[in-house]
């Protein structure tokens, strides 16, 4: 079976989710290859991630409240040992394409990069971590930390992307682990991880496993922080933050996006002259 890249996918459905939701734009995070301030920005294996995407509105930080750890890290899912991505094959969990459970169609594709709470410091210095790696949890309740996105404009819908959280496991990875949405400082509504076991297209859990979700009802209509409690371990792939506040700073990164964007322009021009 051909394998199919995550990113390609993204870059045809962000104007078919953007319209078929009726939002004025989405900002999408791939991890791999973002376009940011118009210059396509490629990451590395290991990246530490933080003020990146600060030129898209959004700032990421990370909490570790197991090792004390403060990185979140990007971690490549294509296994390999070469330059620069080196050490990528620490975690057979985080390793696809071939994936376990999956509510995608196919589970062959290739996720590219997905930020993981960072184990380890170990030459995390000079910003592209040696052995990067994602937090287990500590031993008293099995909580890794915190993984926050800090948003210059509100959302009215948000997608991610879930990599390897089990279910029924000592450190309640999925029946502990939740996103939390913030108006503010103010938190106004929370989502287990359990809770997307039974919605349509419901996640299928598991060892190896990547789920896509999508939440598009929220109890507030100024959200402008999103806040994953992650107990266990696992990883977070292809943000997807949409907006209906027009005086917003919402983009659509992906280039692929704009040239099916173009092209449908191109053909309502002439269907106009035909007319």
């Amino acid at each position: 079976m051909a394998t199919l890249s995550l990113k390609k996918c993204l870059s045809a459905a962000v104007l078919v989710t953007v319209s078929s939701w009726g939002y004025a734009g989405t900002t999408v995070i791939t991890f791999d290859e973002d376009t940011i301030a118009g210059n396509v920005v490629a990451l590395q294996h290991g990246t530490v991630i933080n003020s990146q995407y600060a030129a898209l509105g959004v700032n990421v930080s990370v909490n570790n409240k197991s090792s004390g750890n403060h990185y979140g890290v990007l971690y490549n899912t294509a296994p390999g040992t070469a330059s620069p991505d080196k050490n990528n094959n620490r975690d057979s969990d985080l390793t696809g394409p071939s994936w376990g459970n999956s509510n995608f169609n196919s589970r062959n594709f290739n996720a590219g990069n997905a930020l993981v709470i960072q184990e380890n410091g170990t030459g995390c210095g000079d910003g592209v971590c040696d052995q990067p790696d994602d937090q287990a949890g500590r031993r008293s309740d099995g909580l890794a930390g915190y993984v926050t996105f800090n948003l210059d404009f509100t959302i009215d819908a948000l997608g991610f992307d879930l990599i390897d959280f089990q279910t029924n496991v000592g450190a309640g990875e999925v029946e502990k682990s939740e996103v939390m949405l913030f108006d503010n400082a103010l938190k106004v509504q929370s989502f287990k991880f359990s809770d997307f076991v039974n919605r349509p297209n419901g996640a299928m859990f598991g060892e190896n496993s990547i789920n896509r979700i999508f939440l598009d009802s929220f109890a507030s209509t100024n959200v402008n922080k999103v806040k994953f409690k992650i107990f266990g371990s696992g990883a977070v792939d292809n943000l997807r933050l949409t907006s209906t506040d027009t005086g917003s700073t919402t983009t659509v990164p992906e280039p692929g996006t704009l040239a099916l964007f173009g092209l449908t322009l191109l053909g309502m021009l002439r269907l106009n002259r035909i007319k």
